[in-house]
C-alpha cells in the first residue's frame, strides 16, 4: 500500500459558506474521483440529506455494478471474505468547515458500510 496524499493548508478563518472536508477510507476512492465525491456532497447538502451517506451509497452502487450485481445483493451479502473481494471498507466523514470556523465545535456527518 502506498499513499500520495493531497495536502492543502489554510486557516479556518479563510473558509467560505459551503466549504467542507471529506475524510474517507480507500474503499471510497477505489470507485469515486475527488470531483465525484464533491458533487455528491454538494447535491446531498442541497437536498437536505446526509452527505456522508450519499458518498457511501454511491460507492456501494458502483462496486455492485462493477461485479454485475444489484446493490441490494451486495448489501445482503454476509460480512467476510466474499464481500471483501467486491469492495473494501467505505467509511466517510464530511466536516462543514464554515460551521467549524464559526463555532467551537465542528459539524460532521458520518457513514460507514459494513464488511
Amino acid at each position: 500500500i502506498r499513499s500520495a496524499p493531497q495536502i492543502t493548508q489554510r486557516p479556518l478563518s479563510s473558509v467560505s459558506e459551503g466549504d467542507f472536508l471529506i475524510l474517507a477510507t480507500d474503499g471510497v476512492w477505489d470507485y469515486l474521483s475527488d470531483q465525484n465525491a464533491v458533487d455528491l456532497v454538494n447535491r446531498a447538502r442541497k437536498n437536505g440529506s446526509n452527505p456522508a451517506e450519499a458518498v457511501v451509497d454511491a460507492t456501494l452502487e458502483l462496486a455492485a455494478a462493477r461485479f454485475g450485481i444489484a446493490r441490494e445483493q451486495l448489501v445482503a451479502m454476509p460480512t467476510g471474505r466474499q464481500r471483501r473481494r467486491i469492495h473494501d471498507d467505505a467509511t466517510v466523514i464530511v466536516v462543514d468547515l464554515h460551521q467549524a470556523a464559526q463555532a467551537s465545535t465542528a459539524s460532521a456527518t458520518v457513514a460507514r458500510s459494513r464488511l
